[in-house]
């Protein structure tokens, strides 16, 4: 609708110049056109905003072929989204590598989760006064109590992750955190009742694989690692299933769930985490904290570990917020390749910080179980474009059967197309 205007359709000097200057910027203004011979009739009324029979004047300014055009939107869109992915793998890189360095110095897990988050909760609350981003409003007190359940495994998820750290490399971390999507089919059958498709679970076959062969060839395998790896999973899997089973539940109750955006709804997770990782880790390391620190500040001043605990938190606070922008502006496809190739770059740049050595079993298995968990995005992505197509064509059978027309001949219709499964 924004390109040059063709010809009049007898006017065969016009049509030439047009042909010549079309898309360039060249030759004088064309004429208005007439209908074009074979072409579809449109009302004016509905499609040119005028009358029947009146030529229509479009009200502005006009645009010219050989006026500069804006920079395209599309160009400035495509660079917020790279600046979204360099902005979530740099981070992502940031808070792995730091937190496992603090942690070679501090030796105080809990502690430092709950640190981690407690600084999460200071950009979040400072957005909120300052009207940066809105507030959540008209939430009730069931509604605030609802988040403590989350908050507990949102910090069950992030401490566990950060024992698991300390214990071992960051590079098995992450290739037994790919095993994450067995947890959510196990976890989803187990709590809302909902069946994986064939595909989804042959997705789950090189995880499983990857895994156990990356495990079995670790060559510094520790237990509290492995552990800690899959807890962080189970917890942030269970997070993720509970709220889908809250907000299930209100509605069928006749309740609207809380309006929150994904980034009001983890700034709230961050606080429901902080309040309950601050006493835990008060309870289990008051008595070690003392000996720990001084053993800390004997190989490093003061002032510098407080700054990496706090760059830390920032990390955590900021991958988290650039994950969500990304989220926001991809397709789930190409959500789902970049988060696998996230993976893949905090697992080779934290072995190549570190010098983690890994076997070649281990090269291997971790390839299957980041490539498995691709296909697994990408199954169930496919499920739920499948699911909405199908609501769709019920709901728009419903719609004829109440308005008395005939069914559209379709998939599952009587002399329709037979659907496959796949």
């Amino acid at each position: 609708a924004l390109g040059p205007v063709a010809p009049r359709a007898g006017d065969l000097g016009a049509r030439r110049a047009h042909a010549r200057g079309a898309g360039h910027g060249l030759g004088p203004d064309p004429a208005p056109q007439g209908p074009l011979r074979g072409a579809r009739r449109a009302r004016p009324s509905a499609v040119l905003g005028g009358p029947r029979g009146r030529p229509h004047r479009a009200r502005g300014p006009s645009l010219r072929l050989g006026a500069p055009l804006a920079p395209p939107r599309r160009a400035l869109a495509r660079a917020r989204v790279w600046l979204y992915l360099a902005g979530w793998y740099a981070l992502s890189v940031g808070y792995q590598v730091t937190n496992k360095k603090i942690l070679r110095v501090l030796k105080l897990p809990w502690s430092l989760s709950a640190a981690v988050v407690a600084v999460g909760c200071a950009p979040v609350l400072l957005a909120w006064a300052l009207g940066i981003r809105e507030a959540p409003s008209g939430l009730s007190a069931r509604d605030a109590l609802a988040f403590l359940p989350l908050g507990l495994f949102h910090g069950v998820g992030l401490l566990a992750g950060t024992v698991g750290n300390h214990a071992g490399s960051v590079a098995f971390a992450q290739v037994v955190k790919a095993a994450g999507p067995v947890w959510t089919v196990l976890l989803s059958a187990l709590l809302l009742g909902q069946r994986a498709s064939h595909r989804v679970a042959l997705s789950l076959v090189p995880i499983v694989c990857g895994v156990g062969l990356a495990t079995a060839s670790e060559v510094s395998f520790k237990w509290a690692a492995l552990l800690g790896a899959a807890v962080s999973d189970v917890a942030y899997v269970l997070r993720n299933v509970l709220s889908k089973k809250a907000m299930a539940k209100r509605r069928a109750q006749g309740a609207e769930a809380p309006a929150l955006s994904p980034a009001n709804m983890a700034g709230a997770l961050t606080l429901a985490a902080t309040a309950w990782l601050v006493p835990l880790a008060l309870v289990r390391e008051w008595r070690t904290a003392p000996a720990a620190w001084a053993a800390a500040t004997a190989s490093m001043p003061a002032l510098p570990i407080l700054g990496q605990v706090a760059l830390t938190g920032f990390y955590f606070w900021g991958y988290s917020e650039f994950a969500m922008a990304a989220l926001a502006n991809l397709a789930p496809v190409a959500h789902a390749i970049a988060n696998t190739l996230r993976r893949v770059v905090v697992l080779v740049v934290s072995a190549a910080v570190f010098a983690t050595p890994m076997t070649t079993c281990g090269k291997v298995g971790s390839a299957m179980a980041i490539a498995g968990s691709y296909l697994y995005s990408t199954a169930s992505n496919a499920d739920k474009a499948a699911a909405a197509r199908r609501a769709e064509e019920d709901k728009a059978r419903d719609h004829a059967a109440a308005a008395g027309e005939p069914p559209a001949a379709g998939p599952g219709a009587k002399g329709g197309v037979v659907a496959a499964k796949w």
